[in-house]
This record gives structure tokens, sequence and C-alpha cells, in this order.
């Protein structure tokens, strides 16, 4: 199952490659069942081999565990999940709203090109369904970023703008720097605020994330007290329970007796019924890269990151 790339995206500040995975994880999930595992090995191999061997750890056991589609067993609802993907053209948005995104942020300067893999999410998964409102990123990973989903009505129509809040991350910590042994809660707690106000900015407030609203009243100004009690404590493995909430801090990574732990809570979303279903029946491998040239926007708006 090799790796084809969507045309690249190019704007002023760089190339983006969405991988053309909808057709790949199609093409998996109609294959035998025995033979899924090292599909999905390869299908991710090209982001795989760009993270730190120390951080990389099992393929299967890290996909499944963060939220994404089993590979050990069938499901009927996950070949229509894609179609219902295919059908609202999530990867051709995520291409389009990367460069505008990239066009309004072009007086940065840029990291160099990026690479998007997009990866269905586990429908059963309680912690992308309930907390995370069916979808995720991640812009940790040198060249790239990784957005994962389940579709729901909510979340359809944002996941694109997920892209765009990681890629604030990156190019906000290209320009600031961004130093895990040293960040500090504060550090962190500004990076993610930066990053969805640029969502906001950018496309208005529909497509924000649900997160930012998930802590109200007392819960918020507990969270507040604690934040504010630790702002300056270092260490990335320290400020996910403050930042994201402890279901997320447990989940990847913060063990309790961390200083977070227990004093910032999230209050989950509800939880989301699973698409209508729709047959899908393409076939292709990852990533046939469709490239464009859209005319830039103009160079105007301020700077929230990440």
């Amino acid at each position: 199952m090799s790796l084809r790339l969507r045309e690249g995206l190019a704007s002023g500040l760089m190339e983006f490659i969405v991988h053309d995975t909808l057709s790949v994880m199609g093409r998996l999930l109609r294959g035998p069942l025995e033979k899924r595992p090292d599909a999905l090995r390869e299908m991710l191999a090209p982001l795989w081999s760009d993270i730190p061997a120390q951080m990389a750890g099992d393929v299967i056991a890290t996909h499944h565990d963060g939220g994404g589609f089993r590979v050990d067993a069938d499901d009927p609802r996950y070949e229509e999940a894609l179609a219902e993907l295919e059908s609202a053209d999530v990867l051709g948005r995520i291409e389009h709203e990367l460069t505008r995104a990239a066009d309004r942020l072009a007086h940065l300067g840029g990291p160099g090109g990026t690479q998007v893999m997009f990866v269905l999410g586990n429908p059963d998964d309680a912690y992308l369904m309930n907390v995370s409102g069916g979808y995720l990123g991640m812009g940790g990973t040198p060249g790239w970023l990784y957005v994962m989903a389940w579709p729901t009505p909510e979340n359809l129509g944002r996941i694109a703008h997920c892209a765009v809040h990681e890629l604030h991350h990156r190019l906000r910590h290209h320009v600031v720097g961004w130093d895990p042994p040293t960040v500090t809660v504060g550090d962190h707690v500004v990076s993610e605020g930066l990053a969805e106000a640029f969502v906001r900015e950018l496309s208005g407030p529909e497509a924000m994330g649900p997160w930012s609203a998930m802590v109200t009243g007392e819960a918020l100004e507990n969270a507040y007290t604690a934040i504010m009690a630790d702002i300056d404590l270092q260490g990335m493995w320290n400020t996910p329970a403050y930042v994201l909430g402890d279901a997320a801090a447990e989940r990847f990574g913060a063990a309790e007796g961390h200083p977070g732990h227990g004093r910032v809570r999230r209050r989950p979303a509800a939880r989301r019924r699973p698409p209508g279903r729709h047959r899908h029946d393409g076939h292709g491998e990852l990533g046939s890269a469709r490239r464009r040239h859209p005319q830039g926007e103009p160079l105007t708006g301020t700077n929230p990151d990440s």
C-alpha cells in the first residue's frame, strides 16, 4: 500500500502536502484483517520516520491508544465515516484553510514545507468523543501536522480549523522557540490560547473547537487559581494537567502525583452519535497531492498563536 501524495498546495509562506489518507484507509479496511496492522504502519511510515526514536514507540499501540480506528476488528461504521469525510472534502478544506492561515501569518517567516497526516478516529474512544469533541490535532513532529477525527454533525466543518490551530503552533514556535524541559504552565496556556484566538480571527467563533467553553463558573475560577499558583512551573510533563485537564494528562503521559493532577478539570463534551451511514467503495493510495496556487489574501491581522 504505497504512499501517493495529493498535489502540494503552495502559499506565499510555505508548501503544504496533505496526504490522501482517506483513499488508503478505505483500501486498508477492504483488505484482510490480518494485513491491516502492516498496512497502517506503511501509511504512517512517512510521519513515523520523523518522530525521534525515543518518543516513537510501537506504531499500532500508539495509534490505538491515541484514539485511532481499530485495525484489529471489523466495524462497518468506518467505511461509512470515510465516505462522509470524502463527501465533505475534508482534505481539500484542510488544504484551503492552511493556505489562508499561512498567507495571514507570512510576516512571521516559515520553517519550510509542512505535510499533513489525517487519520480516522475511533467512535468508541471515550476521550476522543466525550472530551475532545471527536477530533484533535498535534503539531510537535518536525515538518508535520497530524489530525485525527471521527466525523459528527458538530465537528465536520471544524476539522480543517484544527489543522490551522496546529499550524499556528508550528509557526509561532519557529519564531519564539519551544523547549519542552523549560516550557512553563504559563507558556503552554498562552500558546493554546493564541492558537485558538487565531482560528477565531481567521474564520470566526463558529470555527473554534469546543475546548475553550468546556470549563465555566466555579470550575473555571478554580482552574484559574490553580494555574496562576503554578504559572512558572516548568516541564511539559507537568503542564498538560493544567492546560488540557486531568483526562488528557492521564491519557497522554502525566501520571498521578504530578503537580497539576486533580487541580484543573475539563467538563466532557456531550456524547456524539455516529454519523449516518453511507457506502464507500473508493480505492487508491495514500496521498495523491493536488497542487494549487490560490491567490494570497492581504497579509494583515494580529498574531494570536497556536
